[in-house]
């Protein structure tokens, strides 16, 4: 947790004490003029066939948006699995809407997001997105799942609150879904678990 942890990379953690080991942290390309731009409070997760199948991070902050888009595009994330409720950044428990409104779109550098269309049922809201890098033309798909059932955990970093199987069934049918029809349209890529910690709920 070395670099995690230095000066540098303090200010882009949610907390202190949930911040990724050396070894499976996610690396992002290195921007020019931008030091120490190559870190993302975000960990790769071995699936059963020992592949990095999926990324676990902790809610995107104002000041690491960025980044989190930019880990979307450079690690091929086409299922994003939100387990956080929403806020406007001012409670760390809560994450802030880090998205454009519908049919918008937002710049964060040299990457694009364009919000396509959302769909709210009960238990969870679908959001697709279109990512797109300006320097290379590079574009693509992903959509964001947001579970609703969880409680609300008043400070971030204790949750003793767990859905039942029968209540976050349906969220993890339609994430497994969206997964396999992203591999059916050839864009096979990661998919990303996000929550206040990183770890807490995901």
């Amino acid at each position: 947790m070395k670099v995690a942890s230095s000066k540098e990379n303090k200010v882009k953690n949610r907390f202190e004490t949930a911040v990724p080991f050396d070894r499976n942290r996610v690396i992002l390309t290195p921007v020019p003029g931008r030091d120490y731009s190559t870190y993302i409070n975000a960990s790769f997760i071995e699936g059963y066939d020992n592949s990095e199948s999926f990324i676990l991070t902790q809610d995107p902050m104002e000041s690491t948006s960025i980044d989190f888009w930019r880990m979307v595009l450079e690690h091929n994330i086409s299922v994003i699995m939100m387990l956080s409720e929403m806020d406007d950044g001012s409670d760390t428990s809560c994450c802030l809407q880090y998205w454009p409104e519908d049919d918008q779109e937002s710049t964060h550098d040299h990457i694009v997001v364009k919000h396509v269309s959302t769909v709210t049922l009960p238990a969870y809201i679908q959001r697709d997105f279109l990512v797109r890098n300006t320097r290379n033309r590079e574009e693509m798909r992903t959509t964001q799942i947001q579970y609703l059932g969880w409680s609300h955990c008043p400070n971030g970093t204790e949750d003793e609150t767990v859905p039942s199987p029968q209540q976050i069934g349906p969220f993890v049918s339609i994430a497994l879904e969206t997964i396999a029809t992203r591999s059916r349209q050839l864009q096979a890529g990661s998919a990303c678990v996000h929550c206040s910690t990183g770890s807490i709920r995901s």
